[in-house]
């Protein structure tokens, strides 16, 4: 077996769980759940895609001798508060060797960061997708160092994908009103260390209050060599 799908499952709370396979090439967990008092433990060494989307695993995910996985998406869903954001980073972590990164709804809290324990340099990584990711209360300069920090360990990175990033895409009210001015905050000129990467493609839906003008002129000052296009996506609600 090859292709591995799991959907809505539910992993005994009684004992460690664990999947083991030394044919599978691509795993996919799609709303499982793991609410034992163990990590789910997955041993695959031959795997090259793997798909986290949503669950609950309440004690995290640990990824052993992963050296052939090149592309991995995690998705994590805004309401999940079960799922310790320091699991998050340390499975993260264990996707060192991929090529291709995709993420969705990690927070700021949920990045590797300067204070991880320990934080690896993803050296074949040439593209991150950041999907719905860094919609939690901080500052918008401090979303862009967790970014940044994170970027200064992917020295081979190409291109970098923030989709609907930092701002939520719908205002609260549809009576609010947008800022007639902006202020640019000054910031102090650090350059991130990220040499390879040459595009930032920021797609969006709706700049409420001229937040996207604030993303793009940070982005510019920090990533000064990287080209950025904007994409706008309509989405229309039911």
């Amino acid at each position: 077996m090859e292709d591995l799908e799991l959907g809505n499952c539910e992993f005994p709370r009684n004992s460690s769980q664990r999947i083991t396979s030394s044919t599978l090439k691509k795993l996919v967990l799609d709303s499982c759940v793991n609410s034992a008092g163990y990590p789910l433990l997955i041993t695959v060494p031959s795997l090259a895609n793997l798909c986290l989307m949503y669950g609950c695993y309440q004690s995290g995910i640990s990824l052993c001798k992963m050296d052939s996985l090149v592309k991995a998406e995690i998705y994590v869903a805004e309401y999940e508060a079960t799922s310790p954001q320091h699991s998050q980073r340390e499975l993260l972590c264990s996707l060192y060797n991929v090529t291709s990164l995709k993420l969705l709804g990690f927070q700021v809290e949920g990045m590797p960061n300067e204070k991880s324990d320990k934080f690896p340099i993803f050296r074949n990584m040439r593209t991150l997708e950041l999907h719905s990711c860094f919609l939690d209360d901080y500052e918008l300069y401090e979303k862009l160092e967790a970014l940044g920090s994170f970027l200064q360990s992917a020295p081979c990175l190409e291109k970098l994908i923030l989709k609907y990033c930092m701002f939520y895409r719908f205002s609260d009210s549809e009576w609010d009103i947008e800022r007639k001015n902006i202020t640019l905050r000054c910031q102090d000129g650090k350059t991130l260390q990220c040499p390879k990467l040459k595009l930032i493609e920021v797609i969006y839906n709706h700049d409420n209050d001229h937040q996207l003008i604030e993303l793009l002129w940070s982005l510019g000052r920090s990533l000064p060599d990287a080209s950025i296009k904007l994409k706008k996506i309509e989405e229309f609600l039911a």
